[in-house]
């Protein structure tokens, strides 16, 4: 009985190794020809991937960035509202308020006094004129050049204030898109940080930068969830 037990063992073990050898015989072997470039799938196409669907996302990123910043340490908000702050609020992104504009110069550079939301001044420089249609109507604004540094300032008031967005008006940043050009773009028009408490004062936007249509784009009102 002691020496069936081994040699049933045997048996089982020399079978197994058969059967083995047998399924890699009759397995196909792997092609030894390179690969070949044109025998890949093809790599998406970046031209054919819509334009909107490209500026939808920068849009979503900043966004996202913008709300990463107010959850933290250098939040502008309370801290008690910053332990509860979940997301700000926008418009959906909107081509139609895209513009690009050609600056008008100043028929005087000249300083001008600017009221912020203390009753202090502010002093800016008038560094020109942003013309542009909305809905067939025509718009104007002034962009202001802070006193010794290159940063444009552009505030501005829509009939929106006070309902859908902040009631003391927003900012936009021009961008520099070309010799004497500029792309104002109100899907990222932003609250100032006294909007987000009254820790915070900043410049009102002048009664000539107040728009006569809605500019329903970029940041509504604040408000902690």
């Amino acid at each position: 009985m002691k020496r069936i037990v081994p040699l049933f063992l045997l048996i089982v073990i020399v079978t197994a190794g058969i059967v083995f050898a047998l399924r890699m015989r009759l397995r196909e072997p792997a092609s030894s020809e390179p690969i070949l470039p044109e025998s890949l799938p093809p790599a998406p196409d970046m031209d054919s991937i819509p334009g909107d669907s490209v500026y939808f996302g920068e849009i979503a990123r900043q966004r996202k960035e913008n709300e990463d910043f107010l959850k933290g340490d250098e939040s502008p908000l309370e801290e008690t509202d910053r332990l509860v702050f979940r997301n700000l609020n926008y418009f959906p992104p909107d081509t139609r308020f895209r513009f690009r504009v050609r600056l008008e110069p100043p028929a005087l550079t000249d300083t001008v006094a600017l009221l912020d939301t203390s009753g202090a001044e502010r002093k800016f420089v008038r560094h020109g004129t942003f013309r542009f249609q909305v809905d067939a109507r025509q718009e104007t604004l002034t962009v202001f050049r802070e006193p010794y540094h290159n940063y444009l300032f552009l505030p501005f008031k829509d009939a929106t204030a006070g309902k859908e967005t902040y009631e003391v008006g927003r900012y936009v940043e021009p961008v520099e898109a070309g010799p004497g050009t500029y792309l104002i773009d109100f899907n990222r028009a932003y609250n100032p940080y006294c909007a987000y408490s009254h820790r915070w004062s900043c410049p009102i936007p002048p009664e000539e930068n107040t728009l006569s249509v809605a500019i329903t784009a970029g940041e509504k009102k604040f408000h902690v969830d």
